[in-house]
């Protein structure tokens, strides 16, 4: 799990959603939003709508903050990550890799 530093807060999470810029990958989207800190704030939304055991929703965000943690950059901003559809663990992972790789530097 994230420090707390590095999550974004339910009001946070409002601004990146109205005034982010979006990009999908697949089954995930993501929704970026500068915030003038020297570090990366995050927040994983998995609708009830994709997995409806809870305990199933936060074993993916586990997993997708896990990767977060390992492979996050300084200045990187605000990120929103929405799971669309379940997709297998070790996909996700990757998917999760490659998006921080490209995406986040911007």
């Amino acid at each position: 799990m994230l420090a707390k530093k590095f999550r974004l807060s339910r009001r946070q999470v409002n601004i990146v959603y109205r005034k982010g810029k979006s990009t999908s990958f697949g089954s995930i989207s993501i929704k970026f939003y500068p915030n003038g800190l020297e570090f990366p704030r995050f927040s994983v939304i998995i609708p009830k709508s994709v997995v409806k055991k809870v305990v199933e929703r936060n074993r993916l965000r586990r997993i997708i903050f896990e990767e977060l943690g390992k492979n996050q950059k300084t200045g990187m901003g605000d990120c929103l990550i929405r799971l669309h559809r379940v997709i297998p663990e070790e996909i996700l992972k990757a998917q999760i890799k490659k998006i921080l790789a490209e995406e986040c530097v911007k």
